[in-house]
């Protein structure tokens, strides 16, 4: 997984992830752009990666999944009650779910914690 840090006009971290990973960058850039944030999941997923218990997060418009060795970012809307929704209207999943190897996701954690606190 390929990752690029750049900062917005305002100063504000921007992640961007390689094709396939839109989802995971967008769950970042909104649910984890505070250092203090990603420190506590950082610490949590050493708790959890030793215990082998699912870690899941609802964010605003996505949830993240950590169990077995993968993360998986889904949007909200990406389930939603089949009834309720037209057929004809169906999201582009690429880009409304993400999944990768825990590892990977703690090296990405790490890296955006870096630039995120200016060290990077």
């Amino acid at each position: 997984m390929e990752f690029d840090f750049r900062r917005e006009l305002g100063g504000q971290p921007q992640l961007s992830l390689s094709m396939g990973h839109e989802a995971l960058a967008r769950f970042i850039n909104d649910e984890l752009a505070q250092p203090a944030t990603i420190k506590a999941l950082l610490a949590q997923l050493q708790q959890e990666y030793s215990d082998q218990a699912p870690l899941v997060i609802e964010g605003r418009e996505q949830g993240l999944r950590i169990a077995d060795g993968e993360v998986l970012v889904q949007d909200h809307l990406l389930h939603q009650d089949e009834e309720l929704s037209d057929p004809d209207l169906n999201l582009y999943d690429a880009e409304s779910e993400a999944l990768c190897g825990q590892d990977d996701f703690v090296h990405l954690l790490q890296s955006w914690l870096d630039f995120v606190e200016g060290r990077y």
